[in-house]
């Protein structure tokens, strides 16, 4: 008795895991497609650049050739109707620990131009930051090399001093925050606003690699000013607000590997269920009657 309790609640564990964590199914249902609202007008990186309003070489324009192209496939996938990427809605946490504060990123001037002013009198904003990730040894050097304890490298310290340290180049990022419009407060008054960010985190390990892209939504706290003579708006802090959530995703390419890797899950959920069945079955005879279909004998 307790085995057969023991495999038929393994079998429903990995049925309910299989159908739970389908990555078909779960960007069917389309729960992560929220997370494209503020891009589904946008057709191309330079049309981001007339719409929304981005802080001097923090635009999408202004990165490096590695952050722009990586940009440039997000958008592509983010844009595309015919299915070939995987869209998913990954849940939501809460932001406990004031040092991840991702709302911090906002606190920037603005320009403010026409293009970018919504009929309602307010502003989207937005800004990307691109860089490279330096690692040092693996694990087997951590353990018994001297990669833990060499000095490690100084803040701002260039390719080649990271290199001389014994760094190699490993990952490559592009991160890119979008918000919903923000009204102008009348000239020199400084007023508090909540809004939505959106975030796109893309990141790769190897130049030209289809990235990754991190998916994010919080709500933040600004306090911000105008100024009508530069036509600037400063944000002077921006927070996470407390009680609100980091909503999650995750946007990449829909690929073979991915596709066998579900179809490789589900034969392995009808091997177990038959497994299972196969055990609760003693030796009987048959009546020819009993099994004069496919049906019949594939149950039996």
């Amino acid at each position: 008795m307790v085995n057969r309790f023991a495999g038929l609640f393994c079998a429903i564990l990995l049925t309910i895991d299989v159908v739970a964590n389908d990555w078909e199914i779960i960007s069917y249902v389309g729960n992560g497609r929220h997370f494209l609202t503020p891009l589904l007008d946008v057709e191309s990186v330079d049309d981001m650049e007339v719409d929304y309003s981005f802080p001097a070489m923090s635009s999408p324009n202004g990165v490096s050739k590695i952050g722009r192209f990586m940009i440039d496939v997000a958008l592509a996938q983010l844009i595309d109707r015919t299915g070939a990427s995987y869209v998913l809605s990954m849940g939501s946490f809460s932001i406990n620990d004031p040092s991840s504060n991702l709302c911090g990123s906002l606190r920037q001037t603005y320009p403010v131009f026409g293009t970018a002013i919504s009929k309602n009198n307010s502003i989207h904003l937005g800004k990307v930051k691109d860089g490279i990730t330096y690692l040092r040894g693996n694990t087997l050097t951590h353990l018994i090399g001297s990669s833990v304890t060499s000095p490690v490298a100084a803040p701002g310290a260039n390719d080649k001093q990271l290199q001389d340290l014994g760094y190699v180049p490993s990952r490559a990022f592009a991160d890119m925050r979008i918000t919903t419009p923000l009204p102008l407060p009348p000239p020199g008054q400084v007023t508090q606003f909540n809004l939505s960010m959106y975030r796109f985190f893309s990141t790769s390990y190897c130049s030209g690699c289809t990235p990754y892209t991190e998916l994010g939504l919080d709500m933040c706290s600004v306090v911000y000013s105008y100024n009508d003579t530069a036509s600037t708006i400063t944000i002077a802090s921006s927070d996470n607000i407390p009680g609100f959530q980091h909503v999650l995703g995750m946007m990449f390419q829909r690929t073979w590997g991915t596709m066998a890797s579900l179809i490789v899950r589900f034969v392995c959920v009808v091997m177990v269920l038959g497994a299972f069945g196969a055990s609760e079955k003693t030796v009987r005879w048959t009546e020819p009657g009993d099994v004069d279909s496919w049906f019949k004998r594939l149950i039996h």
